[in-house]
This record gives structure tokens, C-alpha cells and sequence, in this order.
């Protein structure tokens, strides 16, 4: 993950951007997927550029997805035309055939993460008005991307912290079953603040779209409450309510859900704090209850 790219894939980018030499070379920090790395070149005709080249080196991942570069790619032609910042991609070996791995290369966005804004209203308002521009976008009948899938759990056993195990076993119920059949159409499915990129309090961009597909709206709602929710609730609440106000839509409860059971592998290797495990419980109760009505 942190190696440096070999020399033929460095090559093979050069050739994909129109460049002659590499200049810099530096690992992207944050990413459990691929490798991803910061690559400064020198264009042809002698100007600089700066792009990420991601490698799926993982086997793992590509045994779980083996089209996981096809689903990047197509996901980011499909909302290079859209308000929201995203990266371009530049070029792209989704079948690793002249890379050492499925490769992507995209345009560099420069900003960081926010995980605890200062201008909480502002921040929150920018990620639902995003959200809502993104779910907008139309598929094009020809363009294939693929149904959200589960994030597959090795143990559906409750955290040995819960509280109240009923709750978590009936959301593990409903997680097996079937995924809503309303407002479906193109999703992120992994819109959390980690893949949100600032610049000077303004969204820079909206990344990591390998698992972007066609699945509710609300999933990305739920997914990025799910993050919320290990460290502010009234922030994950908050940004329910703001959603709704900027979409017009209405979240659903089965979101909670998706992202929450979906995580249950994670919970248990690293137990969230007393605060956290509350308001997680919180959450998958009042999904089940909504979802039992």
C-alpha cells in the first residue's frame, strides 16, 4: 500500500498524460481499498501537473470486486458533468493489462477532511446540498452500474457492549432483506466526511467513488451518519433534518440500518467510546421501530 508504484506503471502514466518525466512521488494517506499516490510529472510541453494515481493492489478487494476500476471509472465520467467538485479522471488500466494493478489516474483536488467544523451550519448545508445535486444525476440506459450490494460481516452477532442485543439481532433481519425500491438512482454509497475535501471552509471535492452505484438515496445519508455517529450524534440527527430540508426527500430508516450492520466486523475490533455505543444503539432502535411500523 505504501510502496512506491514500479517503473513500467509510472511509465505507462507518463504515456497516459502526455508527460516525459516523473518529478515527485508521495503516498496518500487514509486509504484502506488501494494504494493511492500523489504524482507530480512534467507535461510535454514543459508545464507541471500534479494527479492521483490509485492502484488496486489489495486481493482482497479485487476478489471481493473484481471490477472495482470499471465501477471508478464509470462513475467518475458519469458526474465529471455535474455542480458537484469531483476529480477528473485523466486515465485509466481498470484491467491492470500495462499496470501492476487495476489502475486509475484523476486530477488532484487540493483540500482536507473536516471531521468538527467550526461553521457547523455552513459545513452541514454544503454536504446535503451536494448530496442533493449528486442525486439528481440521471443513468443513462447504456451506462452499466451495478445495484448496492451489503458490506458482508464476518460475525452478525450483537457488539458484546450492547446494551439492548434484540435491537441489533431484528436490524440484522432487516439488513438481510430487501433493499427499498423507491427513490433509487445513482449513489456515492461512501458520502462520509473522510472523503470530503475543504478549501478555505468551501467543499473542494467529493472522492473515493469506487463503490459508487445505483441504490436509495437515503444510503448516503445513512452512510455518512454512520461516521457521525462515533463522535457527535446531534451532528448525524442534524444533518438528517438538513438533508430532507435541501432534497426534499425523506430519509429512510433502512439506511441506518445498511450502514450500521455493515460495520458490525469494525465495531468489535475497535469499540467505539460510552458516548458513541449509545448513540448507536439509539440509532439502530429507532431504525428497527420505524422500519417495524
Amino acid at each position: 500500500m505504501r510502496a512506491a508504484p514500479p517503473a513500467a506503471t509510472l511509465a505507462w502514466l507518463l504515456t497516459a498524460v502526455d508527460a516525459t518525466d516523473v518529478l515527485s512521488v508521495d503516498v496518500v494517506h487514509g486509504g484502506s481499498t488501494s494504494a493511492m499516490h500523489r504524482v507530480g510529472v512534467r507535461r510535454a510541453d514543459g508545464s507541471a501537473l500534479t494527479v492521483v494515481l490509485r492502484r488496486y493492489v489489495v486481493a482482497e478487494v479485487l476478489a471481493d470486486a473484481p471490477s472495482i476500476a470499471v465501477q471508478e471509472t464509470t462513475a467518475l465520467r458519469l458526474v465529471a458533468g455535474s455542480p458537484v467538485p469531483t476529480p477528473l479522471l485523466l486515465a485509466a488500466d481498470p484491467h491492470g493489462r500495462d499496470t501492476d494493478a487495476p489502475a486509475t489516474v484523476m486530477s488532484f483536488l487540493d483540500g482536507t477532511p473536516i471531521w468538527e467544523p467550526r461553521r457547523r451550519r455552513d459545513w452541514l448545508a454544503q454536504i446535503a446540498d451536494a448530496m442533493t445535486q449528486l442525486h439528481t444525476l440521471k443513468l443513462p440506459d447504456n451506462v452499466g452500474v451495478p445495484a448496492i450490494s451489503r458490506y458482508n460481516q464476518v460475525s452478525y452477532a450483537p457488539p458484546n457492549w450492547a446494551q439492548h442485543p434484540r435491537a441489533w439481532e431484528h436490524a440484522v433481519e432487516l439488513f438481510h432483506g430487501p433493499v427499498p425500491d423507491t427513490d433509487v438512482g445513482f449513489v456515492h454509497r461512501d458520502f462520509q466526511p473522510g472523503n470530503l475535501l475543504w478549501r478555505r471552509n468551501e467543499l473542494a471535492g467529493v472522492v473515493d467513488w469506487q463503490a459508487a452505484c445505483r441504490g436509495p438515496a437515503s444510503i448516503d445519508v445513512g452512510q455518512c451518519r454512520m461516521d457521525m455517529l462515533l463522535y457527535d450524534a446531534n451532528l448525524a440527527d442534524e444533518l438528517r433534518t438538513t438533508w430532507e430540508r435541501y432534497s426534499g426527500r425523506t430519509f429512510h430508516p433502512w439506511a441506518d440500518v445498511m450502514s450500521i450492520i455493515g460495520t458490525l466486523d469494525s465495531l468489535r475490533r475497535q469499540p467505539p467510546g460510552p458516548a458513541a455505543r449509545a448513540a448507536l444503539e439509539t440509532a439502530v432502535a429507532r431504525a428497527v421501530n420505524d422500519l417495524s411500523l
